[in-house]
C-alpha cells in the first residue's frame, strides 16, 4: 500500500512539469521535501531543465533559473525544518517522527550530528539521507543557525546545480543514467566535499 502511493506520488510529480506554474510547483515541491514531503524534488527539476521552457506561453527561461530556484526553496525548507525542531521537537516534532516511524534514525542523526556537526548536514544535502531529518534535528539540538543554514546552501546548490550542468552537456541520454545511478553520483560528491571540510579543519 506505502508503495503502491509512493509510485502514485511519483508519477503525479512528474505531471508537474507539464503545468504552466511548473517553476512554482518545483519552488513549493524542493521547500516542502526539506522538511516533511517524501519525494526529492530531482523528480521535477529533470525534466524543467530539459525542457528549460515556460509551457505558459512558450518564451524560454534560461535553465539555471530551475536550480537556483530549487536551491533557495530547499534552503528556505530546511530552515522551516529547523525552527519546527527548535520550537516544536517535544509536540510536532516527535508527533512527526512516530508518524514516519523515523526515532531509530533520528536517534542516530543526532549522534551523528553531535560528532561531526557540520560535515554531517553537508552529506545529507547532497545525498538520498532524508535530509528532512537533519533539518529538524539540527534546531532539536540546538546547531548554529548559521552554519546550518550555510552548509545547506552548499550541499543544495552543488546538488541541483550539478544534476542540470549533467543534464545541460549530456541532454536526455543521461536521464537514464541518473535514474540508476544518481544516489552513488550524489553519494560521491558528499565524500569529496566532505572531505575536503575535514581536511580543511584538521589545517
Amino acid at each position: 500500500m506505502i508503495i503502491r502511493g509512493l509510485n502514485s506520488l511519483y508519477h503525479w510529480t512528474l505531471t508537474l512539469a507539464e503545468r504552466p506554474w511548473a517553476l512554482w510547483a518545483l519552488v513549493i515541491i524542493a521547500f516542502c521535501e526539506s522538511s516533511f514531503f517524501p519525494l526529492p524534488p530531482d523528480l521535477l527539476l529533470i525534466p524543467l531543465v530539459l525542457g528549460a521552457m515556460d509551457l505558459k506561453d512558450g518564451r524560454r527561461v534560461a535553465w539555471w533559473v530551475y536550480p537556483l530556484a530549487c536551491t533557495l526553496a530547499s534552503v528556505a525548507g530546511g530552515a522551516f525544518g529547523y525552527w519546527l525542531g527548535a520550537t516544536f521537537m517535544e509536540t510536532f516534532g516527535q508527533w512527526f517522527i512516530d508518524r514516519m516511524h523515523y526515532q531509530d534514525r533520528f536517534d542516530q542523526i543526532v549522534a551523528l550530528q553531535d560528532e561531526y556537526g557540520v560535515a554531517i548536514v553537508l552529506t545529507a544535502g547532497l545525498t538520498p539521507l532524508p535530509y528532512k531529518l537533519f533539518t529538524i534535528a539540527s534546531g532539536a539540538t540546538g546547531m548554529n543557525l548559521a552554519a546550518f543554514l550555510g552548509a545547506s546552501f552548499v550541499a543544495r546548490g552543488l546538488r541541483f546545480f550539478a544534476l542540470s550542468i549533467l543534464l545541460r552537456i549530456f541532454g536526455a541520454r543521461i536521464r537514464k543514467l541518473l535514474d540508476e545511478h544518481f544516489g552513488a553520483m550524489m553519494i560521491a560528491a558528499a565524500v569529496v566535499v566532505v572531505g575536503g571540510f575535514l581536511l580543511y579543519r584538521a589545517l
